[in-house]
C-alpha cells in the first residue's frame, strides 16, 4: 500500500501554462495598463492647471512687491512720476533731466532701477503685458494713486489659452504727477 501511495504523489506534473491562464493574465495586464494610463493623464492635466495658477499667483505677488519697493524709493518731493507714452513703463524723474528711473516688464521679468542704485528683477511667468497709470484728481502737488493692469495667459485643462487681467493699486504719499501718460 505504501508504494502505491508514493507513486500517486510522486508523479511529475506537466510544467506549462494553459491558454486560458495566459488569456486571464493578458486581460489583467491590459486592465492595469488602462488604469495607470488614465491616472497619468488626469494627473498631468491637474498638474498643468495647478502650475498655471501658481505662476499667476507668483506674478501677482512679485508685481505687488516690486511696485511697493520701487515706489517707496521714489516717493518723495524730489521726484516726479509719469507713465511712458504706451503705458508700459512707470518713470520717476529726479531734479536733473538725466535722473530717470523706470519700472517695466522686460523678457518676463519686472525690471526697475532705483535712485539708490539697487535693481528690481522679479520673475513674471505667463505675464503678457503691464499697463501703468496714475490717478490724481486733487491737483499736481497732492498724493496720487498708481495702478498697474497685468495681462496674463493661462493654459487650462484642454491646452487652450485663457487670457486674464489683474489690477494692482498703490497710494503714494507726496509724489507729484507729471503731465503725459496714464
Amino acid at each position: 500500500m505504501r508504494s502505491s501511495f508514493n507513486r500517486r504523489f510522486c508523479r511529475k506534473k506537466n510544467k506549462g501554462v494553459t491558454l486560458a491562464e495566459l488569456c486571464i493574465v493578458m486581460a489583467l495586464l491590459s486592465i492595469i495598463t488602462v488604469m495607470v494610463t488614465s491616472f497619468c493623464l488626469i494627473t498631468r492635466s491637474y498638474t498643468i492647471k495647478v502650475s498655471a495658477d501658481t505662476d499667476i499667483k507668483l506674478s501677482i505677488s512679485n508685481l505687488e512687491t516690486g511696485l511697493r519697493i520701487w515706489l517707496s524709493s521714489v516717493d518723495s518731493v524730489n521726484y516726479t512720476l509719469s507713465v511712458s507714452e504706451d503705458g508700459s513703463a512707470l518713470i520717476a524723474t529726479g531734479s536733473g533731466a538725466e535722473d530717470t528711473w523706470r519700472l517695466e516688464l522686460k523678457d518676463n521679468y519686472l525690471y526697475g532701477l532705483m535712485p539708490s542704485g539697487a535693481r528690481i528683477n522679479f520673475e513674471m511667468p505667463r505675464v503678457v503685458s503691464l499697463y501703468f497709470g496714475i490717478f490724481n484728481e486733487s491737483g499736481v502737488d497732492k498724493p496720487c494713486f498708481v495702478y498697474c493692469d497685468m495681462n496674463y495667459e493661462k493654459i487650462n485643462n484642454s491646452s487652450n489659452t485663457q487670457n486674464g487681467s489683474v489690477t494692482i493699486r498703490r497710494a503714494t504719499r507726496v509724489l507729484k504727477k507729471a503731465t503725459g501718460g496714464g
